[in-house]
């Protein structure tokens, strides 16, 4: 929008020329992602994410006209005399004349510059505002850096900042395609919970973000069709593996409640629920003795499966560790409805020796990670 600069101060101080007319732009944001990163304690990620708010995010906001003559370096003498302002939530900034050539650094790097460059929680806040300036910018994320922005927040253990950026999918253009990002995420929330040693408060969050995700993957605007068209809402919603290790994360936070003398007859409740829609759900699958290797899901996300959609053997084996010790901890709790589950446990176990000796080279590191994570059930 244009804020005309009042004509009197437009000339005072001007003896030779034409009026100098300051063009000065303002918007304040629609919806909840800001468009301003905020400063951290963390310079060198300060540093480059001033870059990318001056070179990708502000220039986004300007009129075509008006964007033109900032990228145009012919026209920074003109720019000079005429400047470009502009006001985003507060923020008043003068546009320098940007050489695409000589100025601007790959938009790609620039994002895994600032990504590889997040410490603390603060930093990580930033990332929607990143991912929004970029669409902002009309700069597109192919799915496979999407699922790289997904796993390196993951692996940093920022669920939560993650999960903001894709409760905004629609400004962040972070969306939930795939199961193997719907389970990274809980592969993300148990591995939490592991690290907490019983602590209630963090096996609390962890937990909290584990029925975000689930609730995120019913929320119109957070997930995208697939190619082939199928409904993709239901096909996370009712993935196995993923309520397998939300039935975990349930289940640790029963636990450690327990321990601390808090009641757990509402969480025991949820629980046995759970515990009978797991069982439903694999109960198709496995009818007439089929084994588990021939269930759609474990086919897909499994190393065997398709290159695109699998995850990787090491994640997988730690999936099929984390089903085995919800199953565990489930019993403990609600024993009776945990019966028809024993048996899949023990056809997931076997089915996890079999990827790990058909892992080649890869199968000892692979047996290494699922024994790591099924040994915490003990």
């Amino acid at each position: 929008m244009y804020r005309t600069v009042p004509s009197a101060l437009r000339a005072f101080g001007r003896v030779h020329g034409p009026p100098r007319f300051i063009r000065q732009f303002s918007t304040t944001p629609r919806y909840g992602v800001r468009a301003i990163y905020s400063e951290t304690d963390n310079a060198e990620l300060n540093s480059v994410l001033k870059e990318i708010q001056e070179t990708i995010i502000l220039p986004a906001y300007l009129p075509p006209k008006q964007r033109r003559i900032v990228f145009d370096p012919s026209k920074r003498g003109y720019l000079e005399q005429n400047p470009i302002d502009i006001e985003v939530e507060g923020l008043e900034h003068r546009f320098k004349s940007i050489d695409v050539h000589k100025d601007l650094k790959s938009s790609r790097k620039l994002l895994w510059d600032a990504i590889h460059a997040m410490r603390t929680k603060e930093d990580w806040d930033n990332l929607a505002t990143v991912l929004a300036g970029y669409r902002k910018a009309n700069i597109r994320l192919n799915h496979n850096q999407q699922a790289k922005v997904m796993r390196m927040a993951i692996q940093n253990g920022h669920i939560g900042s993650l999960l903001e950026c894709l409760k905004q999918a629609q400004e962040t253009g972070l969306y939930f395609r795939k199961k193997e990002e719907f389970c990274n995420v809980y592969l993300g929330v148990n591995n939490k919970i592991e690290t907490a040693n019983g602590d209630l408060a963090e096996i609390r969050q962890a937990t909290r973000w584990g029925e975000i995700v689930l609730d995120l993957a019913q929320r119109p605007g957070t997930i995208q069709r697939s190619a082939k068209g199928r409904n993709v809402r239901t096909f996370l919603h009712f993935s196995l593996f993923a309520r397998g290790m939300l039935l975990h994360a349930r289940a640790s936070l029963a636990q450690a409640k327990q321990d601390a003398g808090e009641p757990i007859d509402e969480d025991v409740i949820t629980i046995k629920d759970d515990l009978v829609l797991l069982a439903s759900l694999w109960a198709p699958h496995l009818a007439d003795g089929k084994p588990v290797s021939e269930v759609d899901e474990v086919k897909e996300l499994s190393p065997r499966g398709t290159e695109d959609a699998s995850i990787n053997g090491r994640s997988y084996v730690e999936c099929l560790a984390w089903q085995l010790r919800a199953i565990k901890l489930a019993e403990k709790l609600a024993s009776e409805e945990a019966k028809p589950l024993l048996p899949l446990a023990e056809a997931l176990e076997k089915h996890a020796g079999d990827i790990i000796e058909a892992g080649g080279e890869k199968g000892a590191y692979w047996s290494k990670a699922f024994e790591s994570t099924f040994k915490g059930s003990e």
